[in-house]
């Protein structure tokens, strides 16, 4: 009874560690890029469709199939499968229509297999999971219903404008207007420059980062593109420091409200200084 028993535990505890019945050890050297979450518009608009990219690297020996889903918030938006050679890099996509409110998209591998000449075997990522990327994306209003952050400096100027017409000097109002339209539109051109060149830099920060990855594997090529230069190790903080002062510089074009209040201050600021000035002399 007593070896039948011993017997009996020897098998449980094979069974047990049997490969076929249990995940292969985890693969520290797979999983999610740094950079984790990005789009194809870094400034979506409500109701548009955008591309959401996570990158996964495969750093074993063979080759990995992941199927990664992707999520708002709680809200499971979609997944993607994808097979992933040895050694390399993919990029994983889906598509995704905008919605107003405030976001936050993340990414998770739901299954990992490797696949072998001994055949298919399950494995766990260690980076299984990405951070949260928050983006909000502001409401749009009817043409018919007027937005609640109306255009007030506008409307203070057509104010103005009709109280100066009913005094009998029009010939004030035209160049006002004019100038008005010509800084506004200079700062609306200037604005979409600068958001073109802080996506620009954002996606020269993620191919650096996946270069980096690559590198430090065995100098390993990322899909097929090799690094042809030993890549500057100050050269991805100084592209952070530019897309930091590009979003300053980008809020400030971007709102009407600052732009001008800066305008405003500053022109008090120099007018002030120059009265003290004069009052001196």
């Amino acid at each position: 009874m007593k070896k039948f028993i011993f017997l009996l535990f020897l098998f449980i505890v094979y069974e047990g560690v049997h490969p076929s019945l249990v995940l292969a050890t985890p693969s520290s050297a797979s999983g999610f890029i740094q950079g984790n979450i990005w789009y194809s518009d870094d400034s979506p608009k409500n109701g548009s469709t955008i591309t959401i990219y996570t990158g996964v690297w495969n750093g074993g020996d063979t080759s990995l199939s992941v199927k990664v889903d992707f999520y708002d918030n709680d809200t499971y938006i979609n997944s993607q499968v994808s097979n992933i050679p040895p050694q390399s890099l993919e990029k994983i996509s889906i598509q995704w229509k905008v919605t107003p409110g405030d976001h936050t998209i993340t990414a998770k591998i739901a299954s990992s297999t490797t696949s072998s000449k001994e055949g298919k075997k399950p494995i766990l990522v260690a980076r299984n999971s990405t951070s949260g990327d928050r983006i909000f994306i502001p409401a749009t209003f009817s043409k018919t219903i007027p937005p609640p952050t109306s255009n007030i400096i506008k409307d203070e100027v057509q104010k103005v404008s009709h109280a100066l017409e009913t005094s009998k000097v029009p010939q004030l109002i035209t160049p006002l207007t004019k100038g008005y339209e010509s800084v506004d539109t200079a700062r609306s051109t200037l604005y979409k420059n600068v958001e073109i060149s802080k996506t620009n830099t954002q996606i020269e920060i993620k191919r650096n980062e996946a270069a980096s990855l690559a590198a430090g594997k065995k100098n390993t090529p990322l899909q097929k593109s090799p690094p042809t230069k030993i890549l500057d190790t100050t050269h991805t903080p100084i592209l952070y420091l530019k897309v930091f002062f590009l979003q300053i510089l980008g809020f400030i074009l971007g709102s009407k409200y600052v732009f001008y209040g800066i305008i405003a201050i500053t022109i008090w600021i120099l007018g002030k200084l120059l009265y003290q000035k004069v009052r001196n002399k």
